[in-house]
């Protein structure tokens, strides 16, 4: 967006996943440990058989904000929350998600469009400090962190943190449109996104939902890696939630 894509700055990636019941996590590529004092809100999303899908950001004691294409049809996702640090006494796993909303526009001949955010909503309220939702558009910043989640990349037991900058978008929407079904190129093309890069550093293949932080205030949604056969050559994408009417719909929507 106008406001995200001319403001150039550094990215911190984190990534947490399952492999086995519930402990084991994966690594970003180019990532380091994150500190066990911060990150509390991260929240992991799996299928109820146990196998990982997204992840998500606490917005408040029962809302989960993620990327729409995280839900599937028909199914049910779990919500784990608290899962860094590792033996959280605060978390709350395997809780089961059943009101789920996602983000719509209409376009002129009354067509709805879904756009890839989500909100959840806990059967439980949370006794973890959520993360904040007063992101300021025209402020100039330096630093951003990304949560995320991570499917297919090396093992590890603790949630990963990495450096990236923040990017124009056109050479995302260049991979987008040569690697991905071209129904997806046309849907993402009218959503708010915003972009991230840097050498060495890359989130996996079936990462989605984290969130961009900057100053421990939520920014954006992780959505899409942008080149999908070579790691750390395109910039990924997250939805811009400080995006007018994002980030009205979300407040809405959660009452926060």
């Amino acid at each position: 967006t106008q406001h995200m894509s001319s403001l150039f700055g550094e990215l911190y990636l984190s990534g947490v996943t399952v492999s086995t019941a519930m402990d084991l996590q994966k690594r970003i590529i180019g990532g380091q440990n994150c500190r066990s004092d911060e990150r509390h809100y991260h929240v992991r999303l799996s299928e109820t058989s146990g196998k990982f899908l997204c992840g998500g950001s606490l917005i408040s004691d029962q809302w989960i904000l993620t990327a729409a294409h995280c839900w599937k049809p028909g199914g049910s996702l779990l919500a784990d929350v608290g899962v860094h640090p590792l033996n959280n006494p605060k978390a709350k796993p395997g809780q089961i998600i059943t009101e789920h909303f996602i983000y719509k526009e209409k376009d002129s001949k009354g067509k709805d469009w879904q756009h890839d955010l989500m909100l959840l909503k806990l059967p439980e309220p949370s006794n973890i400090t959520p993360i904040k939702l007063d992101c300021d558009p025209s402020k100039v910043f330096e630093v951003k962190t990304l949560f995320l989640f991570s499917s297919d990349c090396e093992f590890t037991n603790d949630l990963q943190c990495a450096e990236a900058t923040l990017v124009q978008c056109d050479e995302f929407n260049v991979c987008l449109k040569n690697n991905y079904d071209p129904k997806w190129s046309l849907e993402y093309s009218i959503q708010a996104l915003i972009c991230g890069k840097h050498s060495g550093v890359d989130i996996c293949k079936g990462d989605s939902g984290g969130g961009v932080v900057f100053k421990k205030q939520i920014y954006g949604v992780l959505v899409l890696i942008g080149d999908v056969k070579n790691p750390c050559m395109a910039p990924f994408a997250f939805m811009d939630i400080c995006n007018e009417k994002y980030l009205k719909w979300i407040k809405e929507t959660a009452n926060i």
